[in-house]
């Protein structure tokens, strides 16, 4: 609105320097100083904004797409970045706005259960993070337990008392523990601020309970 103002004084300011008026050389000298200072640091260039313009109606369905899918692809971006200096993580999917993986220590005592798929691996325990909007968090989750006799309960009841969690059990999927952390428009499109973000959240989620899940995950499959 306000640039739209702005084109308008340029407007007017031009039709009055080209009117045929008796305006003093100072006086025409200051109107060009001013258009001058509007273009070149206020408002874009006609020219370059009327490109703009026929760029965008000749590639507006890719230029919508990218504009849509904006900040999945910076959260992409930041989830490499993170796993990348993370190298104790097995990162078992990256998909758009999620990233699922679990700690290697984790991944040796989780056995793979014949019949299980949950992201494309057959483990029934994963941690991911989640980007939604203006919220970013990670998830630690227990899914099925298929191809063993083992009460899936065992095992979840174990976690949510360790959390102090009374999460009601439920027959597939039971989250067990998560956290988000609200993200301002600069962190959402900066991958760099949202792999801080990832940072804060691993330690609280994953790091400081880490040996407690270990410990439970082996005890459990062992019996």
């Amino acid at each position: 609105m306000v640039e739209h103002k702005l084109f308008r004084v340029v407007d007017a300011l031009q039709q009055a320097r080209s009117s045929p008026t008796n305006l003093t050389d100072e006086t025409a000298m200051v109107i060009d100083h001013y258009i001058a200072l509007i273009r070149r640091n206020i408002v874009p260039d006609q020219e370059l904004i009327d490109q703009c313009r026929k760029l965008y109606a000749k590639h507006k369905d890719a230029l919508d797409l990218i504009f849509r899918y904006g900040e999945v692809n910076t959260f992409e971006s930041a989830a490499t970045q993170f796993f990348g200096t993370h190298p104790e993580l097995k990162l078992l999917a990256n998909r758009t706005s999620v990233a699922a993986f679990l700690p290697g220590s984790l991944y040796e005592v989780t056995p793979e259960l014949e019949g299980t798929n949950w992201w494309g691996q057959s483990r029934p325990i994963l941690y991911w993070f989640y980007h939604r909007k203006d919220r970013l968090g990670l998830i630690l989750e227990v899914g099925p337990l298929s191809g063993t006799k083992l009460p899936r309960e065992i095992l979840v009841k174990q976690f949510l008392d360790h959390f102090g969690s009374n999460t009601k059990i439920t027959a597939k999927f039971t989250r067990i523990y998560s956290e988000h952390r609200k993200l301002t428009n600069d962190q959402i499109s900066d991958p760099e601020e949202l792999v801080v973000a990832m940072n804060a959240l691993y330690e609280t989620v994953v790091v400081n309970h880490l040996p407690a899940i270990i410990e439970i995950t082996r005890l459990v499959f062992q019996q």
